[in-house]
């Protein structure tokens, strides 16, 4: 299973009339990414991901799985955070296989107790060990700011973790996404061994590692965990523990902003959620205030699934014409001179319009013999409508086609 973790980075801005020594580090927000492998002991056709603190308007982008599509998201059963579900009945995957989903939060400090359940339908296999979290946080030695990151065993049961660390760099001032964490991609291959060998982890243990963050704001550091499960052998007089199959990977890319003290903007108006039909139009809106005498003019960029959409820089993003691939998640971020801030992400459902029911082919409300009549109009005319089936072409497959419908009644 990967996790991969992100953190944005922007330098200081030149001319902030705030000095470095009255600036702090802050994170934005994460991004995650799973490998998973599905140990379960069956093949399972649902992944469910629940995490508890962030909202619904929290989360800007999730993976879309090939096999499995676009999540659901939803509040969890308690209301205390949220429930992300993969699901596809007809795409089993099977003992040991490989599938790869992602969510994207605002803020990953709310985030915590996350569960990763494999579905079978409504049935729940007996789970492996949960994949350990990452955490991270800044501290000051000797006046210096620190990024420490830390994976820990959460497994509630006792069971024991094998995990490897690796790590490489990311381009400064670069944003990583989702579809770059994943483990045959670039940006992680070629990583530098932090460990020799595999370590083991007990459950309510710790790794942790510590840099300076001003070597993360110069290349953002990518720390990769490579979790295995562990295999507990009697040896005939103790217990011996020995690395099993691999759980998967957690990756988390490290980039961090300063922001000049007491001079974030604070967000007014925030984007709300809307549907709108194909082909219409939507609109969204996002308003800062902030002492711009001191810390500079407020700006605005609009993202759609976490990405800068060029050109739109004002509070009020329109969307004219709608197609279906403007469906999602809409973040702004709102900056001055000495800092950041995103708002929550508003959802565009994308309504399509229905196709005309084909029985009822004059469209008048009723399937009746004026339908067949005007079938055959528009078929010995070859139209576009008279394409029953979508071939490309008018012949008898689509009268056969038509009359299946008109003789069920309907569509």
């Amino acid at each position: 299973m990967k996790c991969g973790i992100l953190r944005y980075s922007l330098a200081l801005a030149a001319g902030c009339c705030v000095s470095l020594a009255h600036a702090q580090v802050t994170i934005i927000g994460g991004l995650s990414n799973f490998d998973v492998h599905n140990e379960t002991e069956t093949e399972c056709n649902e992944f469910d991901i629940e995490i508890e603190g962030p909202q619904i308007e929290d989360v800007f982008h999730t993976y879309h799985n090939g096999n499995y599509g676009p999540p659901t998201i939803t509040r969890n059963a308690a209301h205390t955070g949220i429930l992300v579900v993969y699901k596809n009945p007809q795409h089993p995957t099977s003992m040991h296989g490989l599938e790869h989903f992602g969510v994207s939060l605002r803020s990953l400090n709310q985030m915590s107790h996350p569960k990763f359940t494999w579905k079978h339908g409504l049935i729940v296999p007996p789970p492996p060990p949960p994949l350990p979290t990452v955490t991270e946080a800044i501290t000051w030695d000797s006046g210096e700011q620190m990024l420490t990151q830390s994976v820990t065993n959460i497994d509630t049961h006792g069971q024991y973790l094998w995990i490897k660390r690796t790590s490489t760099s990311a381009a400064r001032d670069r944003e990583v996404n989702l579809e770059e964490l994943m483990t045959d991609d670039p940006l992680v291959t070629g990583s530098d061994s932090l460990d020799l060998a595999p370590i083991l982890v007990a459950p309510g243990q710790s790794l942790s590692t510590t840099e300076a963050v001003s070597d993360v704001i110069e290349g953002s550091t990518v720390l990769s965990y490579e979790v295995f499960l562990n295999n507990r052998v009697w040896t005939g007089s103790y217990y011996q523990n020995r690395i099993g199959n691999p759980l998967g990977t957690v990756m988390n890319a490290s980039v961090l902003e300063f922001v000049c003290v007491g001079a974030q903007p604070t967000i007014t108006v925030q984007p709300v959620s809307t549907s709108a039909p194909f082909d219409g139009r939507a609109t969204f809106s996002a308003e800062a205030v902030g002492d711009t005498a001191t810390f500079g003019t407020i700006n605005y960029q609009w993202r759609h699934e976490g990405v800068d959409m060029r050109g739109e820089d004002q509070p009020t993003l329109s969307i004219d014409p709608i197609t279906p691939t403007d469906a999602g998640a809409y973040t702004c971020v709102i900056r001055n001179d000495c800092s950041r801030i995103d708002t929550r992400a508003a959802y565009l459902t994308v309504v399509m319009p229905q196709a005309p029911c084909v029985a009822d082919f004059n469209q008048d409300g009723g399937v009746d013999g004026a339908d067949i009549e005007a079938f055959f109009i528009d078929w010995e005319a070859s139209g576009n409508r008279a394409d029953v089936n979508q071939d490309g072409g008018v012949d008898g497959a689509d009268i056969e086609a038509f009359f299946g419908q008109w003789t069920a009644g309907g569509c």
